[in-house]
């Protein structure tokens, strides 16, 4: 990858909680069409996975490609009480004859089913959508060797404990996280995670982790980013100043970041975008109609959270109790100063703006749900 390109990473697992029908899917939606205009490139994890855990332990499984077409639906993931789930084991008498002596394995209370896929986000997108992939990695053994470091010191977090307090459903979502951090910040690319997912992260985020929110500048400055259409997306994509609006974003969020140590990271925004406004056009015309706008509003996570927008990425080197190598990324902190006085990505800034107004002014435009939420 271009080392001037920035990628997000979609993962099943980390975003199992929000995978599902009607408004969760639609919070993903909204993410995706944030993240389009913020990275250069998507790639969403293809298929399908059965999660389930409860007290007595966990089961993990790939949904067959057919089987994968729909977001699973509020009805098909509650689960009535006492509802159990039961993997058994035996051992074949000859190659392919299942076994007749079989012995369970698992045999527990039900606390969570879930079943993510994100391949019917295919349907729905443009035609020429090249920013978008679906992939299938596969983990490295010093990405797993990675993961399972970062785990086991999750593990022992109490705060941890107190959130997530089934032993099992705690496990599960602690090992899924890090397994998508840890292969994210080893492909040098930022990953979206649902709230639940975000908490792993979130309980032990520090100077020292070696992660940083991304993607929050964008909600703030430009309300309502999620309720463009597609097209509208793609026809912003293809602005020639994109790259540039890109760089300058991602300076503002890491001066934003130093500015607000875990302040009021809105305030901190506007300051930096009015610094780098200035820079450009000599002039803050216009500023005072810059909306405050709470990420609340927009569904997506807490804009004081660690993970605002849903977002993190590796920078430098992702420290970990025992993880001394550094892990190289595509992303840096802050760009060239070259980059910063482009006045281009002002026009970029103002397509946006004029979108989002445009949407949020013309007949009939409350978004219509597509098929399959």
């Amino acid at each position: 990858m271009d080392t001037d390109e920035r990628a997000m990473f979609v993962p099943l697992r980390s975003n199992a909680r929000t995978l599902l029908a009607g408004r969760p899917v639609g919070i993903v939606r909204r993410r995706l069409k944030q993240a389009s205009l913020i990275y250069d490139s998507i790639y969403l994890e293809d298929g399908a996975l059965t999660i389930t855990a409860g007290p007595n332990g966990a089961i993990v499984m790939p949904v067959p490609t057919s089987e994968s077409t729909t977001f699973q639906t509020a009805q098909q993931r509650h689960t009535a009480p006492g509802q159990r789930f039961v993997m058994s084991l035996g051992e074949e008498s000859a190659p392919g004859v299942p076994s007749d002596q079989l012995r369970n394995f698992i045999n527990s209370e039900t606390s969570i089913l879930w079943v993510p896929t994100l391949t019917p986000f295919a349907r729905e997108l443009p035609s020429g959508c090249s920013w978008v992939q679906f992939v299938r990695p596969q983990s490295a053994p010093e990405v797993k060797r990675t993961a399972e470091e970062w785990k086991r010191r999750d593990l022992r977090n109490e705060s941890l404990r107190t959130s997530l307090p089934v032993q099992f459903v705690r496990s599960t979502v602690v090992s899924h996280a890090n397994q998508d951090l840890a292969l994210a910040a080893h492909a040098g690319v930022s990953v979206m995670q649902d709230e639940m997912h975000q908490q792993v992260l979130g309980n032990r985020f520090d100077d020292r982790v070696g992660w940083k929110a991304s993607g929050f500048a964008l909600p703030l400055l430009v309300p309502d980013v999620g309720e463009l259409d597609w097209a509208t997306i793609a026809a912003i994509r293809k602005h020639e100043a994109m790259k540039s609006f890109r760089r300058i974003l991602f300076e503002i969020e890491a001066t934003a970041l130093d500015e607000a140590r875990r302040g009021d990271i809105e305030a901190a925004v506007r300051h930096a975008f009015e610094r780098y406004w200035v820079e450009a056009v000599g002039k803050v015309t216009g500023l005072a109609a810059i909306p405050k706008v709470a990420v609340v509003e927009l569904g997506i996570g807490t804009m004081t959270g660690v993970l605002t927008s849903g977002f993190a990425g590796p920078v430098g080197v992702a420290v970990g109790a025992g993880v001394g190598a550094s892990i190289a990324t595509a992303q840096t902190a802050i760009s060239t100063i070259r980059a910063r006085r482009n006045k281009s990505w002002v026009s970029v800034y103002s397509e946006i703006r004029t979108a989002t107004k445009t949407q949020q002014t013309s007949p009939g435009s409350r978004r219509s749900t597509p098929a399959g939420d």
